[in-house]
């Protein structure tokens, strides 16, 4: 009898396909921590919500300000929540700019101050005043020369904020003073998305919906145009995932990573889905973190026909011992009527890490709100699928077993296996044994015959135990 093993998951994270990955990689892993410990399989943390029924709309940008509260800017209205360091959320202002749309569309704390853009306006707060958000304390402190309604992103660089405006770049130095056209990319370019590499500013840009090419620049802050750029043939520019000493780049609307080398673009990487003109996704400019100190972290967010999971994503390592690789970490505190959790109509507009936390705003539908890693909660029912197994492509396969090693499985915890043969469309459920001499649950599958064979495994937790699994077997004649 022959032996199909998967273990080192770490290895292998998300494939690229139901068909193709590398060693190790499942078609689909949904809430597992497959880092904390090279080559085990955990459970992680689920995200919880933490703003009940007060956040009402989806925030796309926030701010980890040094009074000791968080603020989130509604991405489609003025509407401002406060968090508070014992996680209370409540709205604090709504902002009202004499011209152009309330919605926000950047936010940053520099120089004493929290600063905000609308369509036309930027508006600010003395960080001292933040106690107390009136019509009085908060100002509407300058005009956008161009007014984009959609996109003006933030990024402080060599202790000066920048703030893209269609083709321009403003800035407000260390002072607060005002400098506007800092710096102008060639007409018809609007800015999307800001990041940083060393001590230049990194300018994502686009042209339009509709047309591929999204043009990446590089400045130094200080001389009188940019220092180089490169085109990639993509529909826009969106965010930028700053890891330590590299940088990438989520461009177009088909799920793809690149790797900015400091002169041009590399592609690197693309989200496991399938993507046509009408199942699109991208990750917003403030949906992009550093957990762990290592791992980049992004949120996926569903623009047309959910063609991949959607949920906060990570491209990352346990050291450089090991490759990067794609891992669905954390979907969003929503579950469906089966208790898992929603990673379809999902849209994850902004990530903030603070300290071991990570917070993210999100929506569902008609539903919003603001979650928060939870440690006192796993996952009930993280999953993860096997890549197509095809042992024998000229005829039926018995499949013998499929067993799962364990290094823990607690009281009130369990394994599940299902299987799809031949494509079907449906996961059929299996009958799990456990055997404690030899630490495995195990599944005897004496008359299952198929060419084609997908596995499913999902862990039951409770409360905040779970199972760890170091290796997967499958036996086949």
């Amino acid at each position: 009898m022959k032996k199909i093993t998967i273990k080192d998951f770490n290895l292998g994270g998300v494939s690229d396909s139901i068909l193709s990955g590398i060693k190790n990689s499942m078609s689909r892993m949904i809430g597992w921590d497959i880092h904390s410990i090279p080559a085990l399989l955990q459970v992680n943390q689920k995200m919880t919500k933490i703003s009940s029924t007060t956040v009402t709309e989806l925030c796309k940008a926030v701010v980890d300000c040094s009074d000791g509260n968080k603020y989130w800017f509604s991405g489609s209205s003025g509407k401002i929540w406060k968090q508070t360091s014992s996680n209370v959320v409540s709205l604090v202002h709504t902002t009202t700019p004499a011209t152009g749309g309330a919605s926000c569309l950047g936010a940053m704390q520099h120089g004493g101050y929290i600063y905000w853009a609308t369509e036309t306006k930027l508006h600010r707060i003395l960080i001292t005043g933040t106690s107390d958000w009136t019509t009085n304390a908060v100002e509407d402190w300058q005009t956008f020369t161009n007014g984009n309604a959609s996109f003006h992103p933030m990024k402080t660089v060599n202790l000066v904020l920048f703030i893209g405006d269609g083709n321009l770049i403003h800035q407000v130095s260390e002072t607060n003073t005002y400098s506007v056209s800092a710096l102008d990319i060639p007409v018809g370019y609007i800015t999307t998305a800001l990041g940083t590499m060393s001590t230049s500013l990194l300018i994502g840009a686009y042209l339009g919906a509709g047309i591929n090419k999204a043009t990446i620049f590089q400045w130094n802050t200080w001389s009188t145009s940019f220092t180089n750029s490169d085109d990639v043939p993509e529909e826009g520019i969106w965010a930028f995932l700053e890891a330590d000493n590299y940088v990438l780049v989520n461009a177009g609307l088909a799920g793809n990573i690149y790797y900015y080398n400091s002169v041009g673009l590399e592609h690197f990487k693309r989200i496991t889905g399938t993507y046509t003109p009408s199942a699109t996704a991208k990750i917003y400019p403030y949906a992009t973190a550093i957990w762990k100190g290592s791992i980049p972290i992004f949120g996926v967010s569903n623009v047309s026909g959910n063609p991949c999971d959607e949920g906060i994503w990570s491209l990352g390592k346990h050291s450089r011992n090991y490759p990067n690789v794609l891992n669905l970490e954390f979907p969003i505190s929503e579950l469906d009527g089966d208790g898992y959790h929603r990673v379809s109509g999902v849209e994850i507009g902004a990530i903030l890490v603070s300290g071991s936390n990570i917070y993210c705003a999100w929506a569902y539908n008609s539903t919003y709100g603001i979650d928060k890693l939870d440690y006192s909660n796993k996952i009930a029912k993280p999953i993860m699928e096997t890549r197509a197994m095809i042992p024998d492509n000229s005829s039926l396969t018995p499949f013998r077993y499929f067993t799962a090693g364990y290094k823990s499985l607690p009281s009130g915890t369990s394994i599940v296996f299902k299987y799809k043969k031949n494509y079907e469309t449906t996961w059929q459920d299996l009958t799990e044994m456990v055997d404690t001499d030899r630490n495995i649950v195990k599944v005897d599958a004496e008359q299952l015959e198929a060419r084609v064979l997908e596995l499913r495994i999902e862990a039951v937790s409770s409360v905040n135990d779970s199972p760890q699994i170091d290796e997967i077997s499958i036996g086949v004649n």
